[in-house]
């Protein structure tokens, strides 16, 4: 093979040798196209969830105890009662997933059975259809495996099956059947199923289909042989891209001719990278070539032409095809070899942490259960050997002490299993079960424009919701609505645009803001059509861009109006924008790799200034209805390094050459010929537009010399021919032409967020949770996205780590970053694609990353493929140990959120893949907020303390019965009646920890959003489920279970019972268990945070239930003891009064001192919410000194009245896509440092955070009227401590706190 490569796939020509046996079967094998993201299948469901079942140490002692009891001297009962509940705990839960699996299974159904196009009566020559007997069949198959050249597998292939209409209906791509095919007919093609599709087959996509297998591009229905696809769904840009064939190819229009095409392509082996790919195509020529060495193949002996293909060359898997009619092509990888499959993982098995936390302490109550176990059969033995030696009428005289003591050991661990609560499991499961009807009927978190709620798709992590430490997020469609539109623009020194911004409107009236937009929009049409009848402008959509003075300006027909002309010309011709494919005015619509391309074609055409087309060599203009024909000389794209784009054209008006130019502001500055008044002022508008959250772009041209341009010209094709260091040498080409520029002005475009994903993200961080954004898009996008969504601030110094094939050069940018955070101060890292790629490779690399990661306050990766996204959420979570959420919306997030703890899919734009392979599902970003600090904070919180009340209320059963064994020499007998015993889980305690998991909250809904701290000190060390905090709950139920069982005990050995009423042990038995369960569910009672009516109300029944079963018990078993008469004795209900205080009112005490002498920050907090003291706003205002003002000695109270004035202000509960913005702000500087060549700039360019500093509202109105206002002096004193502690509150410049 030619380059390397690992694989060789042959088009219409018959395998060689080299790639068969002796018996003619292939030597390679390939995977199929048919891709499974579920976890089960009908064979391995029962084992694969056994086994899960299984990881539960629980689970394996009672399948251990069922056995036990089989044995006929261990038969405490019937082994069959000991099965059932088991059997239902596991059956209950292998159901639910089950029905989460097979949701999976129907998306996989849905995709498989998509629909694509083959040849007819056409076969795929790389898999020989060979008859082997079974003799030959077994030979071969000893030299496959002998050879050891290709993975082994068997070779008899499947044929294509005929598509079955009922497959047909269900599939999730298909095309019109009216696209024309083969210059306007189908005949030639047939259809086949994607799952059927295998690699070497021709096949055919047609416009807006899905590409089903990675695959070669032959020829497209193009003369240049390009196509456009769309790649959201791999890596998350919603621009367009530009592919191609090679042009030795492109004749290759029919079925036919696809059928007679022959030759063989040479490709790497499977890779996720999604940038990249290496590759030759090799065809019959009529030319020998020379250049084979004598020891390959020859596979066309007349002569080969190889032809070298790169990514460009390549339709990967989930890409859509646009604006193109049909491409033919040769499919190089099936299934899970594609690159979107590679990079996205396997389904995980995820499991909460606390009930992973649980198998230690279910561990723990093993160890108390064998070492009571113990004790009990220990002491028996020593008892037992005395009783043998006197008679003794209770014992069998034929055991010895030895078997006397095993059949105590064993009778023991079958007597206290109670410790180990079989009903944990299946009641956690059903608590899980109403969570998840709690949060998807959340109406808060229910998005009206799609109809859509929350959808839980795993319910067993809920807890994990209120853990997070680090949220993973994509950008596209999940931060932003991919949405760019032209606002304002700067010609010769004058501003233009006036059209609000989701920044300029904060704190005004809207609805007036928008009624004075729509009359200046009305009169600028009209100015529009006095000057021309432009047919390409829409009547029914409104326009992104007005201004009533542009129009006017521009017929006055003096130097600003030409500037204004030749501004507008240059947008319509220095851009990448795909040639509209249809004519007519009314369909008119422009495709674009970048947004911000497209919005400012756009906005061009609207005010008259249409792109109507282009070629290879031409750039068609229509100039208010003047058809303009500029010859394209070269195209300098854009880059990250360059951050500029040119375009050379020829004007056909006066042959003038001229260069366009536009990039950033420090770029394209620093090549002017001249800086002026004029220039400056620009400047000073781009401060202006970017304090506005809009990205600009500079402006500028160049007419260049006939003589000046020929020689550059010829430079620059020598350059373009380079083998090696090629870029170098085209930038350094370029940089001779792109000089002494003229500045016409700049434009100013607005990048939408979601609708409330600043507030959000500024709320996460409050919250204690870190955001980490991971994005394909370029680095430029992902900065600006930065600053407009809260996540970077102003005040930071961007760490940025270059892209670098050097891995010496990226350790030492890493050094760079580090030597940096050491010098203090707030810091950003934002690290590209290939430089992460970099850092994977090594561990001490990766270690440094995970350090400045650490240390800064966000951290944005760009230009990542979906395998690098996986690759970072599984760094952080290891080494750090930390809980982590991945949100997404495409196919290419689909890997880093099964890597997270927790993964949440947004319901977007961008398929269905991401929201299939999450746990959770929400349509907007913004409703992260409420799952996390609300529902997640709140589940954590029940889930804990219903586990820990779980096994609290067993122990105190548990220890009873040991307690009894002191009074029976130690004989594994037991106090209680079977069943009280059995029911003790199942009726009479069960229902407190359901109410626990259920229904516990401890501050509100608005609390928990508006003091956000709370779910950081609440995450902190995850303090709600902590070994020291089991231990406090197993000293706790050793305190109660003596309580309980000494107090009636006592009271019937000194007689308090009534007269005729023996103390047998049936007797005291249900006593005691009367004061168990009563004393176990009002301690429940006490761990409540909240005593809302019908939870109380439900323990306080449970409570009582004892009471309610004893006249059925009596009904059903004559032998179970009258307790009526002993209910009438006032011993009786003063022993269990005696018995409640003795347990509850330490509990009382321990909590009254320390919320006076050392109350935690959730007790002040609730104090606060109970007495309606108002809370301290999550944004304070600090004083801001104007930049306009006079002095800085102006008062603060000037101050903050000047930024709270009614045009600035706007309600913290009014949520809008960015929080209440200042515009007499004063700004520090922005800035970058690269970490390559050591510099910082400025970053006047981007965009930055909506809002760091709120206007303050005026809380005193929100006050509740008909309730006043109560002060305590514990909460107020400890306040500001609570606040200071989390930063809850702003401290003012001069240091002072407010």
């Amino acid at each position: 093979m030619t380059v390397g490569v690992e694989r060789r796939v042959f088009v219409n020509t018959e395998l060689p040798p080299s790639s068969v046996d002796k018996f003619g079967a292939q030597l390679f094998s390939y995977p199929k196209n048919k891709i499974k993201t579920s976890k089960y299948t009908i064979i391995n469901f029962l084992p694969k969830n056994l086994y899960e079942q299984c990881r539960r140490v629980a689970n394996l002692f009672f399948i251990f105890l069922i056995i036990f009891q089989f044995v006929p001297v261990f038969q405490e009962m019937d082994p069959i009662w000991a099965i059932i509940p088991l059997a239902g705990v596991m059956l209950v839960t292998a159901l639910k997933d089950g029905y989460e699996d097979l949701k999976r299974h129907q998306m996989d159904t849905h995709l498989n059975n998509s629909i694509t196009y083959i040849p007819e009566n056409w076969d795929n020559l790389n898999y020989p259809s060979v008859n082997l007997s079974w003799k030959n069949y077994i030979l071969s198959s000893i030299y496959w495996y002998l050879s050891k050249r290709f993975r082994p597998k068997v070779r008899k292939m499947k044929r294509y099956k005929e598509s079955k209409p009922a497959a047909l209906t269900i599939a999730s791509i298909i095309g019109k059947e009216s696209i024309p095919l083969d210059k306007g007919a189908n005949d030639g093609w047939r259809k086949t199923l994607w799952k059927y599709v295998r690699v070497g087959d021709i096949i055919c996509i047609r416009n807006n289909e899905m590409v089903p297998a990675d695959m070669v591009i032959l020829s497209t229905c193009e003369k240049d042989n390009i196509c456009y696809t769309e790649t959201k769904s791999l890596d998350g840009e919603t621009s367009l891209k530009i592919r191609k064939g090679p042009q030795e190819t492109a004749y290759i229009s029919s079925s036919n001719e696809a059928k007679q095409f022959k030759g063989y392509i040479d490709a790497e082996k499977p890779s996720p990278e999604l940038q990249r790919f290496t590759g030759v195509l090799t065809i019959p020529s009529s030319k020998p070539n020379n250049t084979r060495s004598d020891n390959e193949e020859i596979i066309y002996p007349e002569g080969e032409q190889s032809i070298s293909l790169n990514i460009n060359n390549v339709l990967l898997r989930g890409s859509i095809l646009r604006n193109t009619d049909w491409v033919i092509g040769v499919v190089l990888y099936t299934g899970c070899d594609t690159k979107v499959i590679l990079g996205s993982g396997k389904t995980p098995s995820k499991r909460s942490k606390i009930e992973k936390s649980m198998n230690p302490q279910v561990v723990f109550n093993f160890i108390i259960l064998f070492g009571l176990s113990i004790i009990t059969a220990g002491v028996h033995y020593f008892v037992f050997s005395k009783w043998l030696k006197i008679p003794t009428p209770w014992i069998n005289n034929l055991n010895s002490s030895i078997k006397s003591t095993v059949y105590a050991l064993g009778n023991a661990v079958i007597l206290l299993q109670t410790i180990i609560p079989i009903s944990l499991y299946v009641t956690i499961e059903i608590i899980k079960m109403i969570h998840t009807y709690w949060i998807s009927g959340d109406v808060d978190m229910y998005y009206e424009p799609r109809d859509e709620s929350c959808i839980v798709k795993t319910w067993t992590i809920s807890d994990d919701l209120g853990q997070i430490e680090y949220v993973f997020s994509d950008k596209t469609g999940t931060l932003t609505q991919n949405k760019m539109e032209f606002r304002r623009c700067t010609i010769n020194g004058k501003v233009y645009g006036i059209k609000g911004t989701d920044v300029s409107l904060q704190g005004k009236n809207i609805e007036l803001v928008h009624a004075k937009e729509a009359e200046v929009e009305e009169k600028m049409r009209k100015q529009m059509k006095a000057i021309y009848n432009n047919p390409y402008l829409s009547e029914k959509e409104s326009l992104p861009f007005i201004d009533e003075t542009l129009f006017v300006d521009l017929e006055k027909n003096d130097e600003h109006s030409e500037k204004i002309k030749q501004f507008f010309t240059h947008v319509a011709i220095c851009h990448t924008v795909l040639s509209p494919k249809s004519k007519d005015p009314k369909d008119f619509v422009y495709g674009a790799e970048s947004p911000d391309e497209q919005s400012l074609v756009s906005t061009a055409k609207d005010l008259g200034f249409v792109f109507t087309g282009r070629d290879t060599n031409h750039i068609y203009l229509t100039i208010q209805g003047e058809e303009v024909v500029y010859r394209l000389l070269n195209i300098i794209e854009f880059n990250s390094t360059r951050k500029r784009m040119s375009v050379i054209v020829q004007d056909p008006r006066d042959d003038d050459i001229i260069i366009f130019c536009k990039g950033a502001d420090n770029i394209i500055y620093e090549r002017l010929k001249g800086k002026d008044d004029f220039s400056n002022t620009t400047l000073g508008h781009l401060e202006v537009f970017a304090n506005e959250g809009l990205r600009t772009l500079c402006i500028a041209y160049r007419n260049i010399p006939k003589e000046e341009y020929q020689v550059w010209n010829d430079a620059y094709i020598e350059a373009t021919k380079a083998m090696e260091n090629r870029e170098e040498k085209v930038m350094e080409v370029c940089e001779r032409i792109e000089k002494d520029l003229v500045l016409l002005g700049a434009t100013a475009i607005e990048d939408r967020l979601q609708d409330g994903v600043p507030d959000c993200i500024e709320t996460l961080l409050a919250a204690g949770i870190k955001v980490w954004v991971l994005t394909g898009d370029k680095f430029e996008t992902a900065v600006n996205i930065g600053y407009a969504c809260n996540l970077l601030k102003k005040n930071m110094l961007l760490l940025v780590v270059r892209s670098s094939d050097n891995n010496k050069e990226i350790e030492e940018q890493l050094i760079t970053a580090l030597g940096q955070l050491e010098q203090g101060g707030s810091f950003g890292m934002i690290i590209e694609g290939l430089a992460l790629r970099s850092v994977f490779d090594n561990e001490h690399y990766k270690a440094m990353f995970l350090n400045i990661g650490v240390r800064c306050d966000a951290v944005i990766c760009c230009r990542v493929a979906p395998k690098q996204k996986s690759e970072v959420v599984k760094l952080v979570k290891d080494n750090l140990h930390a809980m982590c959420l991945s949100i997404g919306d495409g196919a290419n997030d689909v890997s880093m959120i099964q890597e997270a703890n927790v993964g949440v899919g947004i319901n977007g734009e961008e398929g269905m893949q991401a929201a299939m392979s999450s746990d959770y599902v929400i349509s907007q970003f913004r409703f992260l907020k409420k799952l996390l600090l609300v529902h997640g904070r709140w589940s954590y919180l029940r889930i804990a303390n219903c586990v820990l009340n779980f096994f609290f209320k067993n122990m105190v059963w548990t220890f009873i019965m040991f307690y009894f064994q002191i009074f029976n020499g130690f004989s594994a007998t037991m106090i209680f009646d079977y069943p009280l015993w059995m029911y003790y889980n199942i009726i009479f305690t069960v229902l407190p920890v359901c109410v626990i998991g259920i229904l516990d909250r401890d501050v509100s809904t608005t609390t928990a959003l508006k003091i956000p701290q709370i779910y950081a000190s609440t995450k902190k060390k995850q303090s709600l489920f902590t070994t020291k905090r089991f231990l406090l709950f197993v000293l706790n139920a050793v305190y109660l279970s003596i309580v309980s069982f000494a107090i009636p005990f006592l009271m019937s050995l000194g007689g308090a019972l009534p007269q005729g009423y023996d103390d047998d042990k049936k007797l005291i038995g249900n006593i005691i268990a009367c004061y168990g369960i009563v004393v176990a569910n009002f301690t429940a009672l006490m761990y409540m945070h909240s005593w809302d009516v019908f939870g109380t109300f439900i323990i306080l029944i449970e409570t009582f239930s004892f009471f309610i079963y004893i006249p059925s018990a009596k009904f059903f078993d004559p032998e179970t003891p009258d307790l009526y008469v002993l209910f009438k004795m006032p011993i009786f209900w003063f022993g269990l009064l005696l018995a409640i205080m003795l347990c509850i009112f330490p509990m009382i005490v321990i909590r009254f001192a320390k919320s006076m002498f050392c109350p935690s920050d959730l007790t002040i907090v609730k104090e606060m919410e109970h007495q309606k003291i108002n809370f301290a706003p999550q944004f304070e205002v600090r004083r801001i000194d104007s930049p306009n003002s006079t002095t800085s000695n102006q008062t603060q109270s000037s101050v903050i009245s000047s930024i709270v004035s009614d045009r600035d202000t706007i309600p913290l509960k009014k949520t809008l896509s960015a929080p209440a913005y200042s515009r007499y702000t004063h700004h520090r500087r922005m800035s970058l440092y690269d970490t390559k060549t050591k510099t910082e700039r400025s970053n006047t360019g981007f965009a930055f955070s909506y809002s760091e500093e709120q206007p303050e509202k005026d809380y005193d109105n929100d006050k509740d009227k008909e309730s006043p206002e109560i002060v305590i002096p514990e909460a107020e004193r400890r306040k500001k401590q609570l606040f200071n502690r989390h930063s809850m509150i702003v401290t003012t410049h001069n240091g002072k706190s407010d």
